[in-house]
């Protein structure tokens, strides 16, 4: 894995940890269903970017 997936994995446990602690369950889940809508639109180009830019430094 490179540094961005790292960085995204560590913004998303610390974005689910800190509303874990201070919200409500169902906003949690809420916040957590925008979330990934948005990363399955917005990421989903990414990551296959991301594997583009895998197999060429192969």
């Amino acid at each position: 894995m490179g540094g961005f997936g790292r960085l995204v994995l560590f913004y998303v446990f610390f974005f689910i940890r800190y509303h874990y602690m201070t919200l409500s369950d169902a906003y949690t889940y809420n916040i957590l269903a925008s979330m990934l809508n948005r990363i399955r639109n917005y990421g989903f180009q990414i990551f296959i970017l991301k594997f583009q830019f895998v197999q060429q430094e192969k």
